[in-house]
């Protein structure tokens, strides 16, 4: 229970919070205690849970394979529920990408900058700006991959027409 309900939330709020917010701060040093960063952190990312869990039971956004999982959980009793199945099923799938993206670009940031020979100021405007990039990166590979797709099956679709693969021709005489 804590996994699912305290410690995936406080990551991703803390991955929306380094990419969507520490861009915008004019610098990184805040007055705020961690315990407040740390529910501000909990509280954003229980909502993009629950955000997620909301969008994934809308048909025109093909997520069926996450809406059947939270079916499955919902209609669960907590006594009826395998604990194995939602962290292999629900909590795994979360976390993990979640938590890698957490560590990676900091880690490029921190670790690959200092061998280049990067400055110390150089390198915090690097890390601001990291996980935005990160994100960036990720959905122009995923618009890059449907476009590649999408170009593919037009290749086919046209190539099929003009040399009828697979269908039988009608009226030859």
């Amino acid at each position: 229970g804590t996994l699912w309900s305290i410690i995936t939330p406080t990551v991703v709020g803390l991955l929306l919070d380094l990419t969507l917010l520490m861009p915008l701060r004019a610098n990184n040093t805040t007055a705020t205690q961690p315990a407040v960063l740390a529910v501000r952190s909990w509280a954003a990312g229980l909502l993009a849970l629950e955000l997620w869990r909301q969008l994934s039971g809308i048909e025109a956004l093909h997520i069926a394979n996450w809406r059947n999982r939270i079916e499955r959980y919902n209609r669960a009793n907590w006594t009826q529920l395998d604990l194995n199945w939602v962290l292999a099923n629900i909590v795994r799938p979360v976390l993990t990408p979640a938590l890698v993206s957490l560590v990676l670009p900091p880690a490029a940031t921190f670790g690959l900058l200092p061998l280049l020979g990067v400055d110390a100021h150089t390198q915090a405007f690097a890390f601001k700006y990291i996980y935005l990039l990160c994100v960036a990166a990720i959905a122009g590979w995923g618009c890059g991959r449907r476009v590649q797709r999408w170009l593919q099956a037009l290749h086919n679709s046209i190539r099929d027409e003009r040399y009828l693969v697979g269908k039988q021709l009608m009226n030859c005489d």
